[in-house]
């Protein structure tokens, strides 16, 4: 009987077959980005920004009017009022940065959205990797069960290791039944953002190129929109200052009937700013809003020079994690099946320690699995802080 046992454990576990298409990382990421309404907003919001462009010479309308001056006849007045030129140029320098910070904030959003995207796949991987493991185990123990009910009703064994394997097979079904509903939810979560038919698989985890550690936070995209605030910032507030400059006003009049004695006439004046305070209050607000965009910058900056220190240390442990179970730890599961499955068929173990030790060398195997999700999860982290 317990050769049996052996044998049974030692076959490969069933695999189901269904004819589900592979989808990769990629598709995913194109498929989400092309749909999320994030990403079309801040497209939206470029386009409306370059828009605004054309405002920047926002020439006021002109004031046309008829006047009937004491023995004379009616005279036709045309008045147009201009900013000076200044106000015009800053503007429309104001706007220009505007323009490029929308495209800078085009390319947070999706270096978020795309790391989002990574990690869901990535767990979608992990937890589909997690199922198949399990339900090897499932297999396995499923058998070992069925074997140890044969061998108790045969009298070959005590109701101790029978109910012992009953509980280990219990137990493990529960966790594939769990895992199984985990993974289901994801499927229909990228299902539902990507608008993929939910019949389809991940691929399969593996471990992520090695990214480049020499993180440069300076091309963070997210640092890029700090630092280009405090350029709209400045722009903003020389913008403000413009409009303390005389306003230009040109006219002209002349007679509605040709017989008039009046004749033509053209005027030119300018507006006189006196009411400093309140243009004073506007450059004021506007200084402040360039402190408070350099303060920004330097919170990102020390938010980011924490990220970058927290990924790279996590990268190291994790990498050092994979390195042992790829020398060592993987192998050290197979010995230990081995050694488990000899010692209970020649007797030297009961099939409780049978049991155990079989879970431990199942045990390192997932151990190895969450260590490779750790792993590319730090790899994501440094792609993003690199802004790729």
């Amino acid at each position: 009987m317990k050769r049996i046992i052996s044998i049974l454990i030692l076959v490969a576990a069933w695999q189901m077959t269904f004819s589900q298409v592979v989808i990769t990382e990629q598709q995913v990421i194109d498929s989400i980005l092309i749909k999320n309404y994030a990403v079309t907003n801040a497209l939206l919001k470029i386009e409306s920004q370059k828009s605004l462009q054309k405002t920047a010479w926002n020439i006021s309308d002109p004031e046309v009017y008829v006047e009937q001056a004491p023995f004379e006849s009616l005279i036709l007045t045309i008045d147009q009022n201009f900013d000076f030129p200044t106000q015009y140029i800053k503007q429309s320098q104001l706007n220009r940065e505007k323009i490029t910070l929308t495209g800078k904030e085009f390319s947070q959003t999706k270096n978020e959205i795309r790391k989002n995207i990574r990690l869901l796949y990535l767990q979608a991987q992990y937890v589909s990797s997690k199922l198949n493991y399990i339900q090897k185990q499932d297999s396995a123990f499923q058998k070992i069960k069925d074997a140890s009910v044969l061998s108790f009703n045969a009298g070959n064994l005590n109701y101790l290791e029978k109910i012992s394997a009953e509980a280990k097979s219990g137990d493990v079904k529960l966790q594939f039944e769990s895992v199984k509903n985990e993974l289901l939810m994801l499927n229909q979560q990228i299902s539902l953002l990507t608008g993929i038919e939910n019949n389809f698989v991940v691929a399969k985890i593996d471990k992520l190129a090695t990214p480049n550690v020499s993180i440069d936070i300076l091309s963070n995209p997210a640092y890029v929109v700090a630092q280009q605030n405090i350029n709209v910032s400045q722009k903003q507030y020389e913008a403000i200052r413009s409009q303390a400059l005389p306003n230009i006003l040109l006219g002209y009049s002349m007679p509605l009937k040709e017989e008039a004695v009046y004749v033509p006439a053209f005027k030119a004046g300018i507006s006189i700013p006196l009411w400093f305070n309140s243009y004073s209050g506007y450059n004021s607000a506007a200084k402040n809003e360039i402190i408070m965009a350099e303060n920004n910058l330097r919170t990102e900056e020390q938010s980011l020079q924490q990220q970058k220190f927290t990924a790279i240390s996590n990268f190291f442990k994790n990498e050092l994690a994979i390195r042992y179970y790829e020398t060592q730890g993987l192998n050290n599961a197979n010995e230990i099946t081995k050694a488990a499955t000899r010692l209970y068929e020649s007797g030297e173990i009961d099939l409780i320690n049978f049991l155990r030790t079989m879970n431990d060398g199942f045990e390192i195997q997932l151990s190895y699995l969450e260590a490779l999700l750790n792993y590319n999860i730090s790899v994501i982290e440094i792609d993003y802080l690199n802004g790729n």
